[in-house]
Protein backbone atom coordinates (compact mmCIF):
# COMPACT_ATOMS: atom_id res chain seq x y z
CA UNK A 1 0.00 0.00 0.00
CA UNK A 2 1.41 3.37 -1.02
CA UNK A 3 1.73 5.91 1.75
CA UNK A 4 0.32 9.35 1.10
CA UNK A 5 2.06 12.58 1.94
CA UNK A 6 -1.27 13.83 3.31
CA UNK A 7 -0.68 11.85 6.52
CA UNK A 8 2.13 14.27 7.41
CA UNK A 9 1.68 17.79 8.70
CA UNK A 10 3.35 20.62 6.79
CA UNK A 11 6.12 20.79 9.42
CA UNK A 12 6.65 17.03 9.33
CA UNK A 13 6.93 17.26 5.56
CA UNK A 14 9.59 19.98 5.92
CA UNK A 15 11.51 17.80 8.38
CA UNK A 16 11.19 14.78 6.07
CA UNK A 17 12.65 16.74 3.14
CA UNK A 18 15.63 17.67 5.31
CA UNK A 19 16.04 14.07 6.50
CA UNK A 20 16.07 13.01 2.84
CA UNK A 21 18.79 15.63 2.32
CA UNK A 22 20.89 13.78 4.95
CA UNK A 23 20.66 16.59 7.50
CA UNK A 24 21.33 15.93 11.19
CA UNK A 25 18.78 16.78 13.89
CA UNK A 26 20.98 19.75 14.82
CA UNK A 27 21.07 21.02 11.23
CA UNK A 28 17.31 20.57 10.85
CA UNK A 29 16.71 22.42 14.13
CA UNK A 30 18.89 25.30 12.98
CA UNK A 31 17.32 25.49 9.55
CA UNK A 32 13.72 25.45 10.85
CA UNK A 33 14.37 27.54 13.96
CA UNK A 34 13.15 24.86 16.37
CA UNK A 35 14.81 22.82 19.12
CA UNK A 36 16.57 19.49 18.59
CA UNK A 37 14.11 17.78 20.93
CA UNK A 38 11.28 19.07 18.76
CA UNK A 39 13.04 17.74 15.67
CA UNK A 40 13.40 14.32 17.31
CA UNK A 41 9.69 14.34 18.16
CA UNK A 42 8.84 15.15 14.54
CA UNK A 43 11.19 12.42 13.30
CA UNK A 44 9.54 9.86 15.61
CA UNK A 45 6.06 10.77 14.33
CA UNK A 46 7.26 10.70 10.72
CA UNK A 47 8.70 7.19 11.17
CA UNK A 48 5.45 6.00 12.77
CA UNK A 49 3.22 7.59 10.13
CA UNK A 50 5.29 6.26 7.23
CA UNK A 51 5.65 2.83 8.83
CA UNK A 52 9.44 2.82 8.55
CA UNK A 53 12.05 1.86 11.13
CA UNK A 54 14.76 4.43 10.46
CA UNK A 55 15.71 7.79 8.99
CA UNK A 56 17.05 5.90 5.99
CA UNK A 57 13.64 4.32 5.46
CA UNK A 58 12.04 7.75 5.77
CA UNK A 59 14.47 9.18 3.22
CA UNK A 60 13.66 6.35 0.80
CA UNK A 61 9.94 6.99 1.31
CA UNK A 62 10.47 10.72 0.72
CA UNK A 63 12.28 10.01 -2.52
CA UNK A 64 9.50 7.66 -3.67
CA UNK A 65 6.97 10.41 -2.92
CA UNK A 66 9.01 12.88 -4.95
CA UNK A 67 9.97 14.83 -1.84
CA UNK A 68 13.53 15.99 -2.22
CA UNK A 69 15.10 19.34 -1.46
CA UNK A 70 15.30 20.00 -5.21
CA UNK A 71 11.83 18.69 -6.04
CA UNK A 72 9.87 20.02 -3.09
CA UNK A 73 7.55 22.88 -3.92
CA UNK A 74 5.16 24.73 -1.64
CA UNK A 75 1.83 25.09 -3.39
Amino acid sequence: MKKSITVLTERETEVLVLIAGDKTDRAIARELGIGERTVRAHVSRILLKLGVASRVGAAVAATKMGLTAQGHHHG
